[in-house]
């Protein structure tokens, strides 16, 4: 460490490389020992002006500037500063999926709705999907709409009345399912409801990963104008029951029937089984063979879901009630960039913890915390200044003159680093009404890729973006002020006509002596075209022959005059 000019500069010992030859190269590697009132400064220019990660901002620096413990004060200034955090999205975590147990078959269903699709010939724009958890046995129907008295029948017809009612019943949190007409349902029939986190369809895995099976099926055979797709539903769920189930290794038409079906070919190929024996016999042997499958089929499951925690091990959600943590909101608005805008929000509290994967935020504003999964927070680090307080006159009279080793440093794994691919969810688009009922406020939200006629209404909590708000209301106001100019203008050209229509009709009167003759003729005059404008006005709803004469103008302006 030297000092060139009373300004003090720090020399690694590796400032030699080697040159052509024996001999040694100078190489200016001399860095300018940065002092503490200013190390704020040079990690404002360093960093705030690219945004780049801790490696590539300690890079940066490090080039030209030195202090002691400045990988430390750069990396806490590069995870607390607040626009990385909203924008950046952290390393992907496998976190524990918590499974649904069933120890018995159509005890638990999911539900999900695929579309919209393309209407076909019989106004059908959607499909509803059911999936048994135990067997995989799939139900599909389609309709023209998702509205809750629908999915209540469809519950009820395809579900309850074929197969008893089931203990758990599966869903997202769209309003259709989270309807009151379906909660009554539930409890009527003893129905225990499950709805998945927010933006996040990993919960109902099951369903979103048959309703992609059927999606491809369905488009193998519908035609060029995609106007027939459902009329194939029945042969595509058929085909799907039919077949080996990968996690169970069994069809669901077996696990659910305890045989196989008749495929057509068969009919053709393979003779009829005779039936042996007594119906006792036959009915205790169906019995045998199918407990004996369900218990395969457990067992297939299990070592299915260790196969996946061992591929991916899961690893605990590193929160703690108290802790602050970044929230992601994927919710876009129009007229506005998805990939300019900002990603996160926050810091919010962690007030509680409901099971291992998800917690509840306190989110200034909203009565209710919000349930959320650990894949959509992030920590909260509080940014430390760094220390400005110069202890003593000679402020480097305690650095060290050996190196740190450059090539050593450790580079960690930058935690705001990019990803490409975000987990499918739905995006609102715009807030288009809000209403207020029994206190509470509703908005109807246009959710982004789906037409106007699947716009949801939706309650206060659930519009996590507040900015989503603060935009229908300003454009709720300009609506308002722009109504009041039209009206107000509207009722400055009505009265501009009332004046020209008057100033039209009346006569100023002449000054001589026979005024009261004048007179009585102008008011003769005004009768007269009034009646006159009565008659025109009629023309448009009478014919040549209700009015006569009239309907001539030249013999209407004779008679005029």
């Amino acid at each position: 460490m030297t000092s060139r000019r009373r300004v003090l500069y720090y020399f690694p010992t590796n400032s030699f490389s080697a040159g052509k030859g024996s001999y040694l190269k100078w190489v200016d590697k001399s860095k300018l020992v940065v002092p503490s009132q200013l190390k704020e400064e040079v990690l404002i220019w360093s960093h705030d002006t690219s945004h780049f990660g801790v490696n590539k901002t300690f890079d940066r620096i490090r080039s030209k500037y030195y202090w002691q413990g400045f990988y430390k004060e750069i990396q806490n200034w590069v995870l607390s500063c607040e626009g990385c955090n909203r924008k950046k999205n952290p390393k992907r975590s496998n976190f524990q999926l918590m499974t649904i147990p069933c120890s018995e078959p159509l005890s638990a269903w999911a539900i999900d709705v695929l579309g919209p699709f393309k209407r076909t010939v019989r106004e059908n724009r959607y499909i509803v999907v059911f999936t048994e958890t135990y067997t995989k046995w799939p139900e599909a129907v389609a309709t023209s709409h998702t509205r809750a008295p629908l999915i209540a029948e469809i519950i009820l017809e395809r579900i309850v009345y074929r197969f008893g009612a089931p203990r758990q019943l599966l869903s997202d949190r769209g309003k259709n399912f989270l309807a009151r007409l379906v909660a009554e349902l539930s409890t009527a029939l003893r129905i225990k409801r499950v709805h998945t986190t927010a933006y996040h369809p990993a919960t109902n895995g099951l369903v979103e990963r048959y309703n992609g099976t059927l999606a491809r099926t369905l488009a193998q055979f519908t035609d060029a104008f995609q106007d027939d797709w459902d009329t194939h539903i029945n042969s595509a769920l058929f085909a799907y029951r039919v077949t080996p189930h990968s996690t169970t290794r069994e069809t669901p038409f077996f696990l659910l029937h305890g045989r196989d079906p008749r495929m057509p070919l068969d009919v053709a190929l393979i003779p009829p089984t005779e039936l042996e024996g007594e119906l006792a016999e036959q009915k205790e042997q169906l019995i045998t063979s199918l407990r004996l499958a369900q218990e395969t089929a457990k067992e297939n499951m299990q070592r299915s879901q260790q196969a996946n925690e061992e591929r991916k091990t899961p690893v605990d959600a590193p929160f703690l009630v108290g802790d602050l943590v970044w929230l992601h909101v994927p919710d876009s608005i129009k007229g506005l960039s998805n990939k300019l805008r900002f990603r996160w929000h926050g810091p919010y509290r962690i007030v509680e913890q409901i099971s291992p994967v998800n917690f509840k935020l306190e989110i200034e504003g909203r009565r209710v915390p919000v349930n959320v999964h650990a894949s959509r927070i992030k920590k909260y680090t509080p940014r430390e200044r760094p220390d400005n307080e110069v202890e003593g006159e000679d402020e480097f009279c305690d650095v060290p003159l050996d190196c740190i080793p450059l090539d050593s440093m450790p580079h960690v794994p930058d935690p705001t680093v990019e990803i490409e691919q975000e987990d499918l969810v739905y995006r609102v688009e715009r807030i288009l009404k809000s209403r207020k009922r029994s206190g509470i406020t509703s908005y109807l939200v246009k959710w982004q890729g789906y037409p106007l006629s699947q716009a949801t209404w939706e309650p206060s909590e659930n519009i996590l973006d507040p900015n989503l708000i603060v935009d229908f209301n300003r454009r709720t106001k300009q609506k308002k002020a722009n109504k009041a100019k039209a009206k107000e203008k509207k009722e400055g050209e009505n009265k501009r006509t009332r004046k020209e229509s008057l100033n039209m009709i009346v006569v100023k009167e002449p000054e001589n002596e026979n005024h009261s003759n004048f007179s009585i003729s102008n008011s003769i005059i005004t009768v007269l075209v009034f009646i006159m404008l009565f008659t025109l006005g009629s023309a448009a709803r009478l014919g040549p022959r209700e009015l006569g004469y009239l309907y001539d103008c030249t013999t209407l302006q004779r008679n005029g005059r």
